[in-house]
């Protein structure tokens, strides 16, 4: 704690500890860029006069950048404190010179805490890709309408590392957390999906009191994997979820829109 502690106030094992701020860097700052960058390409068309398709792939690139600075590094002002050029113990902005032990030392907090001043930054990219296909048409004519058909597969894969600047990986980023550099992890995920659209009463076949009723129903399964750095195991580890989603739906209207 430097020589300012002469008297044995502050130490590793007596839990004591003060607070400063250091007013001197002036307003502490966090700023965070976002970067992206995305490409998609599509493509449809008909498989006869009932039955139509679409396929998709889009590719998303994304740079999250922070960056803090109006914060000292804790192995410079370490340093500061120990030569005396910094006075913990002593208001924001003071000087002084002291004697302690026949040395004589001088303190500038501002000028101090000035040479301990630093950014640190980290860094989180994130690549997204998505595959989509679908078919859709008709099954058969009803009275009331089409019986209407639908169905598809999708696939997204995402990968995000966070990458930290030696600062912050050494945690000398005073007053700020540390962030340690975490391996690539990575999330696909896998679907299939399908909708039946079943028309009973239309301006077709309408009878007193119901203009329009359909009934519908839906499905999707899908089967999530994430891949990445277990903190508990310190090795990288692999999870697989999957669900599936149903659902019926009512449509009724008693009279036209």
């Amino acid at each position: 704690f430097g020589p300012y502690n002469n008297a044995g106030i502050l130490g590793f094992n007596n839990g004591d500890f003060f607070r400063y701020r250091s007013l001197e860097l002036g307003p502490r700052l966090n700023q965070q860029t976002f970067t992206d960058y995305r490409m998609q390409v599509g493509l449809k068309g008909d498989i006869n006069a009932n039955w139509h398709w679409e396929a998709a792939m889009s590719m998303e690139n994304e740079e999250f950048a922070q960056s803090d600075s109006g914060v000292p590094s804790l192995p410079l002002l370490d340093a500061e404190i120990a030569a005396g050029r910094f006075n913990p113990f002593a208001p924001a902005f003071s000087k002084g010179t002291v004697t302690i032990g026949g040395q004589t030392f001088t303190w500038d907090n501002e000028k101090a805490l000035k040479a301990s001043e630093i950014t640190a930054k980290f860094f989180v990219p994130t690549k997204n890709r998505f595959w989509d296909v679908r078919v859709n048409g008709t099954l058969l004519e009803l009275p009331a309408g089409d019986l209407g058909f639908a169905a598809g597969w999708e696939t997204t894969k995402s990968l995000t590392s966070l990458d930290a600047d030696d600062l912050y990986a050494s945690g000398s980023v005073l007053g700020l957390n540390s962030f340690s550099d975490s391996p690539t992890s990575t999330t696909a995920t896998k679907s299939l999906f399908s909708e039946i659209k079943v028309p009973l009463v239309s301006a077709q076949n309408k009878i007193p009191f119901i203009e329009s009723l359909t009934i519908g129903a839906l499905a999707r399964r899908e089967k999530q994997t994430n891949t990445g750095f277990d903190a508990t195991s310190k090795a990288f580890a692999s999870r697989t979820y999957s669900k599936v989603n149903p659902s019926i739906n009512l449509k009724y209207s008693p009279t036209k829109d």
